[in-house]
């Protein structure tokens, strides 16, 4: 009979509570072409951050949400991935202070304190203008699609 060692099933919980959630995002509601870029707009849908992962975050546990755009050429056989782009946030709320920081690295590393979660909601659930490739790529007579995902 198998027996499992205390020390073993507590490492698996504590790795099991560590994994990340994947959300898939709403399909763009928006794509434009501005300039030489393709732009996107995207719902990462609402209330990210409730419930258990509100109070984890108030206790201090940064989360850290990881957005994957990507536009994808259909062919009749295999498609074309043509661009990625991956945009992180890190939340985090400082005990001290009480303020939410929200760090961005897209386009450039940007930080922005917030006085409560409420406020800085639309940053976490809405994308808008990503660019995502250069228009040069798409082809006038070509079918594109996106794939959209949300990590935390």
């Amino acid at each position: 009979m198998w027996r499992i060692h205390p020390t073993f099933l507590f490492l698996f919980l504590i790795a099991a509570e560590g994994a990340a959630v994947e959300i898939r995002l709403q399909s763009p509601n928006r794509v434009a072409v501005q300039g030489e870029k393709v732009l996107v707009d995207l719902l990462a849908g609402p209330n990210l951050v409730e419930g258990e992962i509100r109070a984890y975050l108030n206790y201090g546990v940064v989360l850290t949400f990881t957005y994957f755009i990507e536009i994808h050429e259909k062919h009749w056989f295999l498609d074309q991935r043509l661009a990625q782009v991956t945009i992180t946030k890190r939340l985090s709320y400082d005990l001290w202070t009480e303020h939410y920081l929200l760090e961005t690295s897209t386009p450039r590393l940007r930080q922005t304190m917030y006085k409560d979660l409420e406020s800085l909601r639309p940053e976490l659930e809405v994308l808008a203008g990503v660019p995502v490739c250069e228009a040069a790529l798409l082809k006038p007579e070509g079918r594109y699609y996106f794939r959209t995902r949300n990590t935390l």
